[in-house]
């Protein structure tokens, strides 16, 4: 296992991505606003944080590396984490446009 990694900038943004959208997703509910919509994506980054545990177990390169390789092989795994992020990147786009 060679221990390359992404920036730790890299991982301080998407920590706090996957926070923020946990934060902004329950502040939602109890303003009664996007509820169906904040509902899924608490469950979605959940998800996605124990579905990026695969990512631990590869040989080398970098976690991207890793993922677009997956995806490339057609690993369900990396499908399903890339349409979370999609969804998250949609429920954000939604939440801005709404606010």
């Amino acid at each position: 296992m060679s221990g390359e990694t992404l920036p730790v900038w890299f991982w301080i943004i998407y920590y706090l991505t996957m926070i923020g959208t946990i934060a902004m997703s329950v502040r939602m509910i109890f303003k009664r606003r996007l509820v169906a919509l904040s509902s899924i994506a608490i469950i979605l980054v959940v998800l996605a944080l124990l579905l990026s545990i695969n990512m631990i177990a590869r040989m080398e390169g970098t976690e991207l590396e890793y993922l677009i390789y997956s995806l490339h092989n057609g690993a369900v795994w990396a499908f399903v984490l890339v349409s979370i992020y999609c969804y998250i990147l949609f429920w954000w786009l939604f939440y801005m446009k709404k606010r």
